[in-house]
């Protein structure tokens, strides 16, 4: 499941297209109506253009394309894993340990799409949060993904 989230997330991303997706019934944090439009103009996302298409069972995600230049960002949040359980998951790579304004989180990499971005993750109470930077061959996509998470930091949930 979270190889297709990962191929739904990085196709979205990089096309630009809308994927239509099953609803599903979540008792978690839901990105897509929690994110206000004037968080994500701060984070420089572009809320009148958001994508809530792909929602996948045990998964929220929301994704926006950006003023940074190819950049769309992504955030999602789950009831099934933690960073713990996603540490095991050859799915995902490059785990570091990050700080964002006291929170401790990790940054990884979709190992099929290492050279076009990057995610910072943080453990909630029910599960995790992510929000990925994602840009073709971007070379700063975790110091984006930490900017941005730093400005999304006080709407997340803990």
């Amino acid at each position: 499941m979270r190889s297709i989230l990962s191929v739904f997330l990085v196709g979205m991303a990089l096309s630009g297209c809308s994927v239509q997706g099953k609803a599903v019934e979540a008792h978690f944090w839901d990105p897509c109506a929690e994110l206000s439009d004037a968080t994500l103009k701060q984070a420089g996302a572009l809320p009148e253009k958001k994508n809530a298409a792909v929602q996948l069972v045990g998964w929220r995600i929301c994704a926006w394309p950006t003023v940074f230049e190819h950049y769309w960002l992504n955030v999602s949040s789950t009831d099934e894993d933690t960073l713990s359980t996603m540490r095991r998951d050859p799915t995902y790579t490059d785990f570091r340990d990050v700080s964002v304004d006291g929170r401790k989180g990790q940054t990884y990499l979709f190992t099929h799409s290492r050279r076009g971005g990057c995610t910072v993750g943080f453990d909630t109470s029910y599960g995790s949060v992510h929000i990925d930077m994602t840009k073709p061959y971007a070379d700063d996509a975790c110091e984006r993904a930490v900017d941005v998470a730093r400005k999304l930091l006080p709407s997340l949930p803990s």
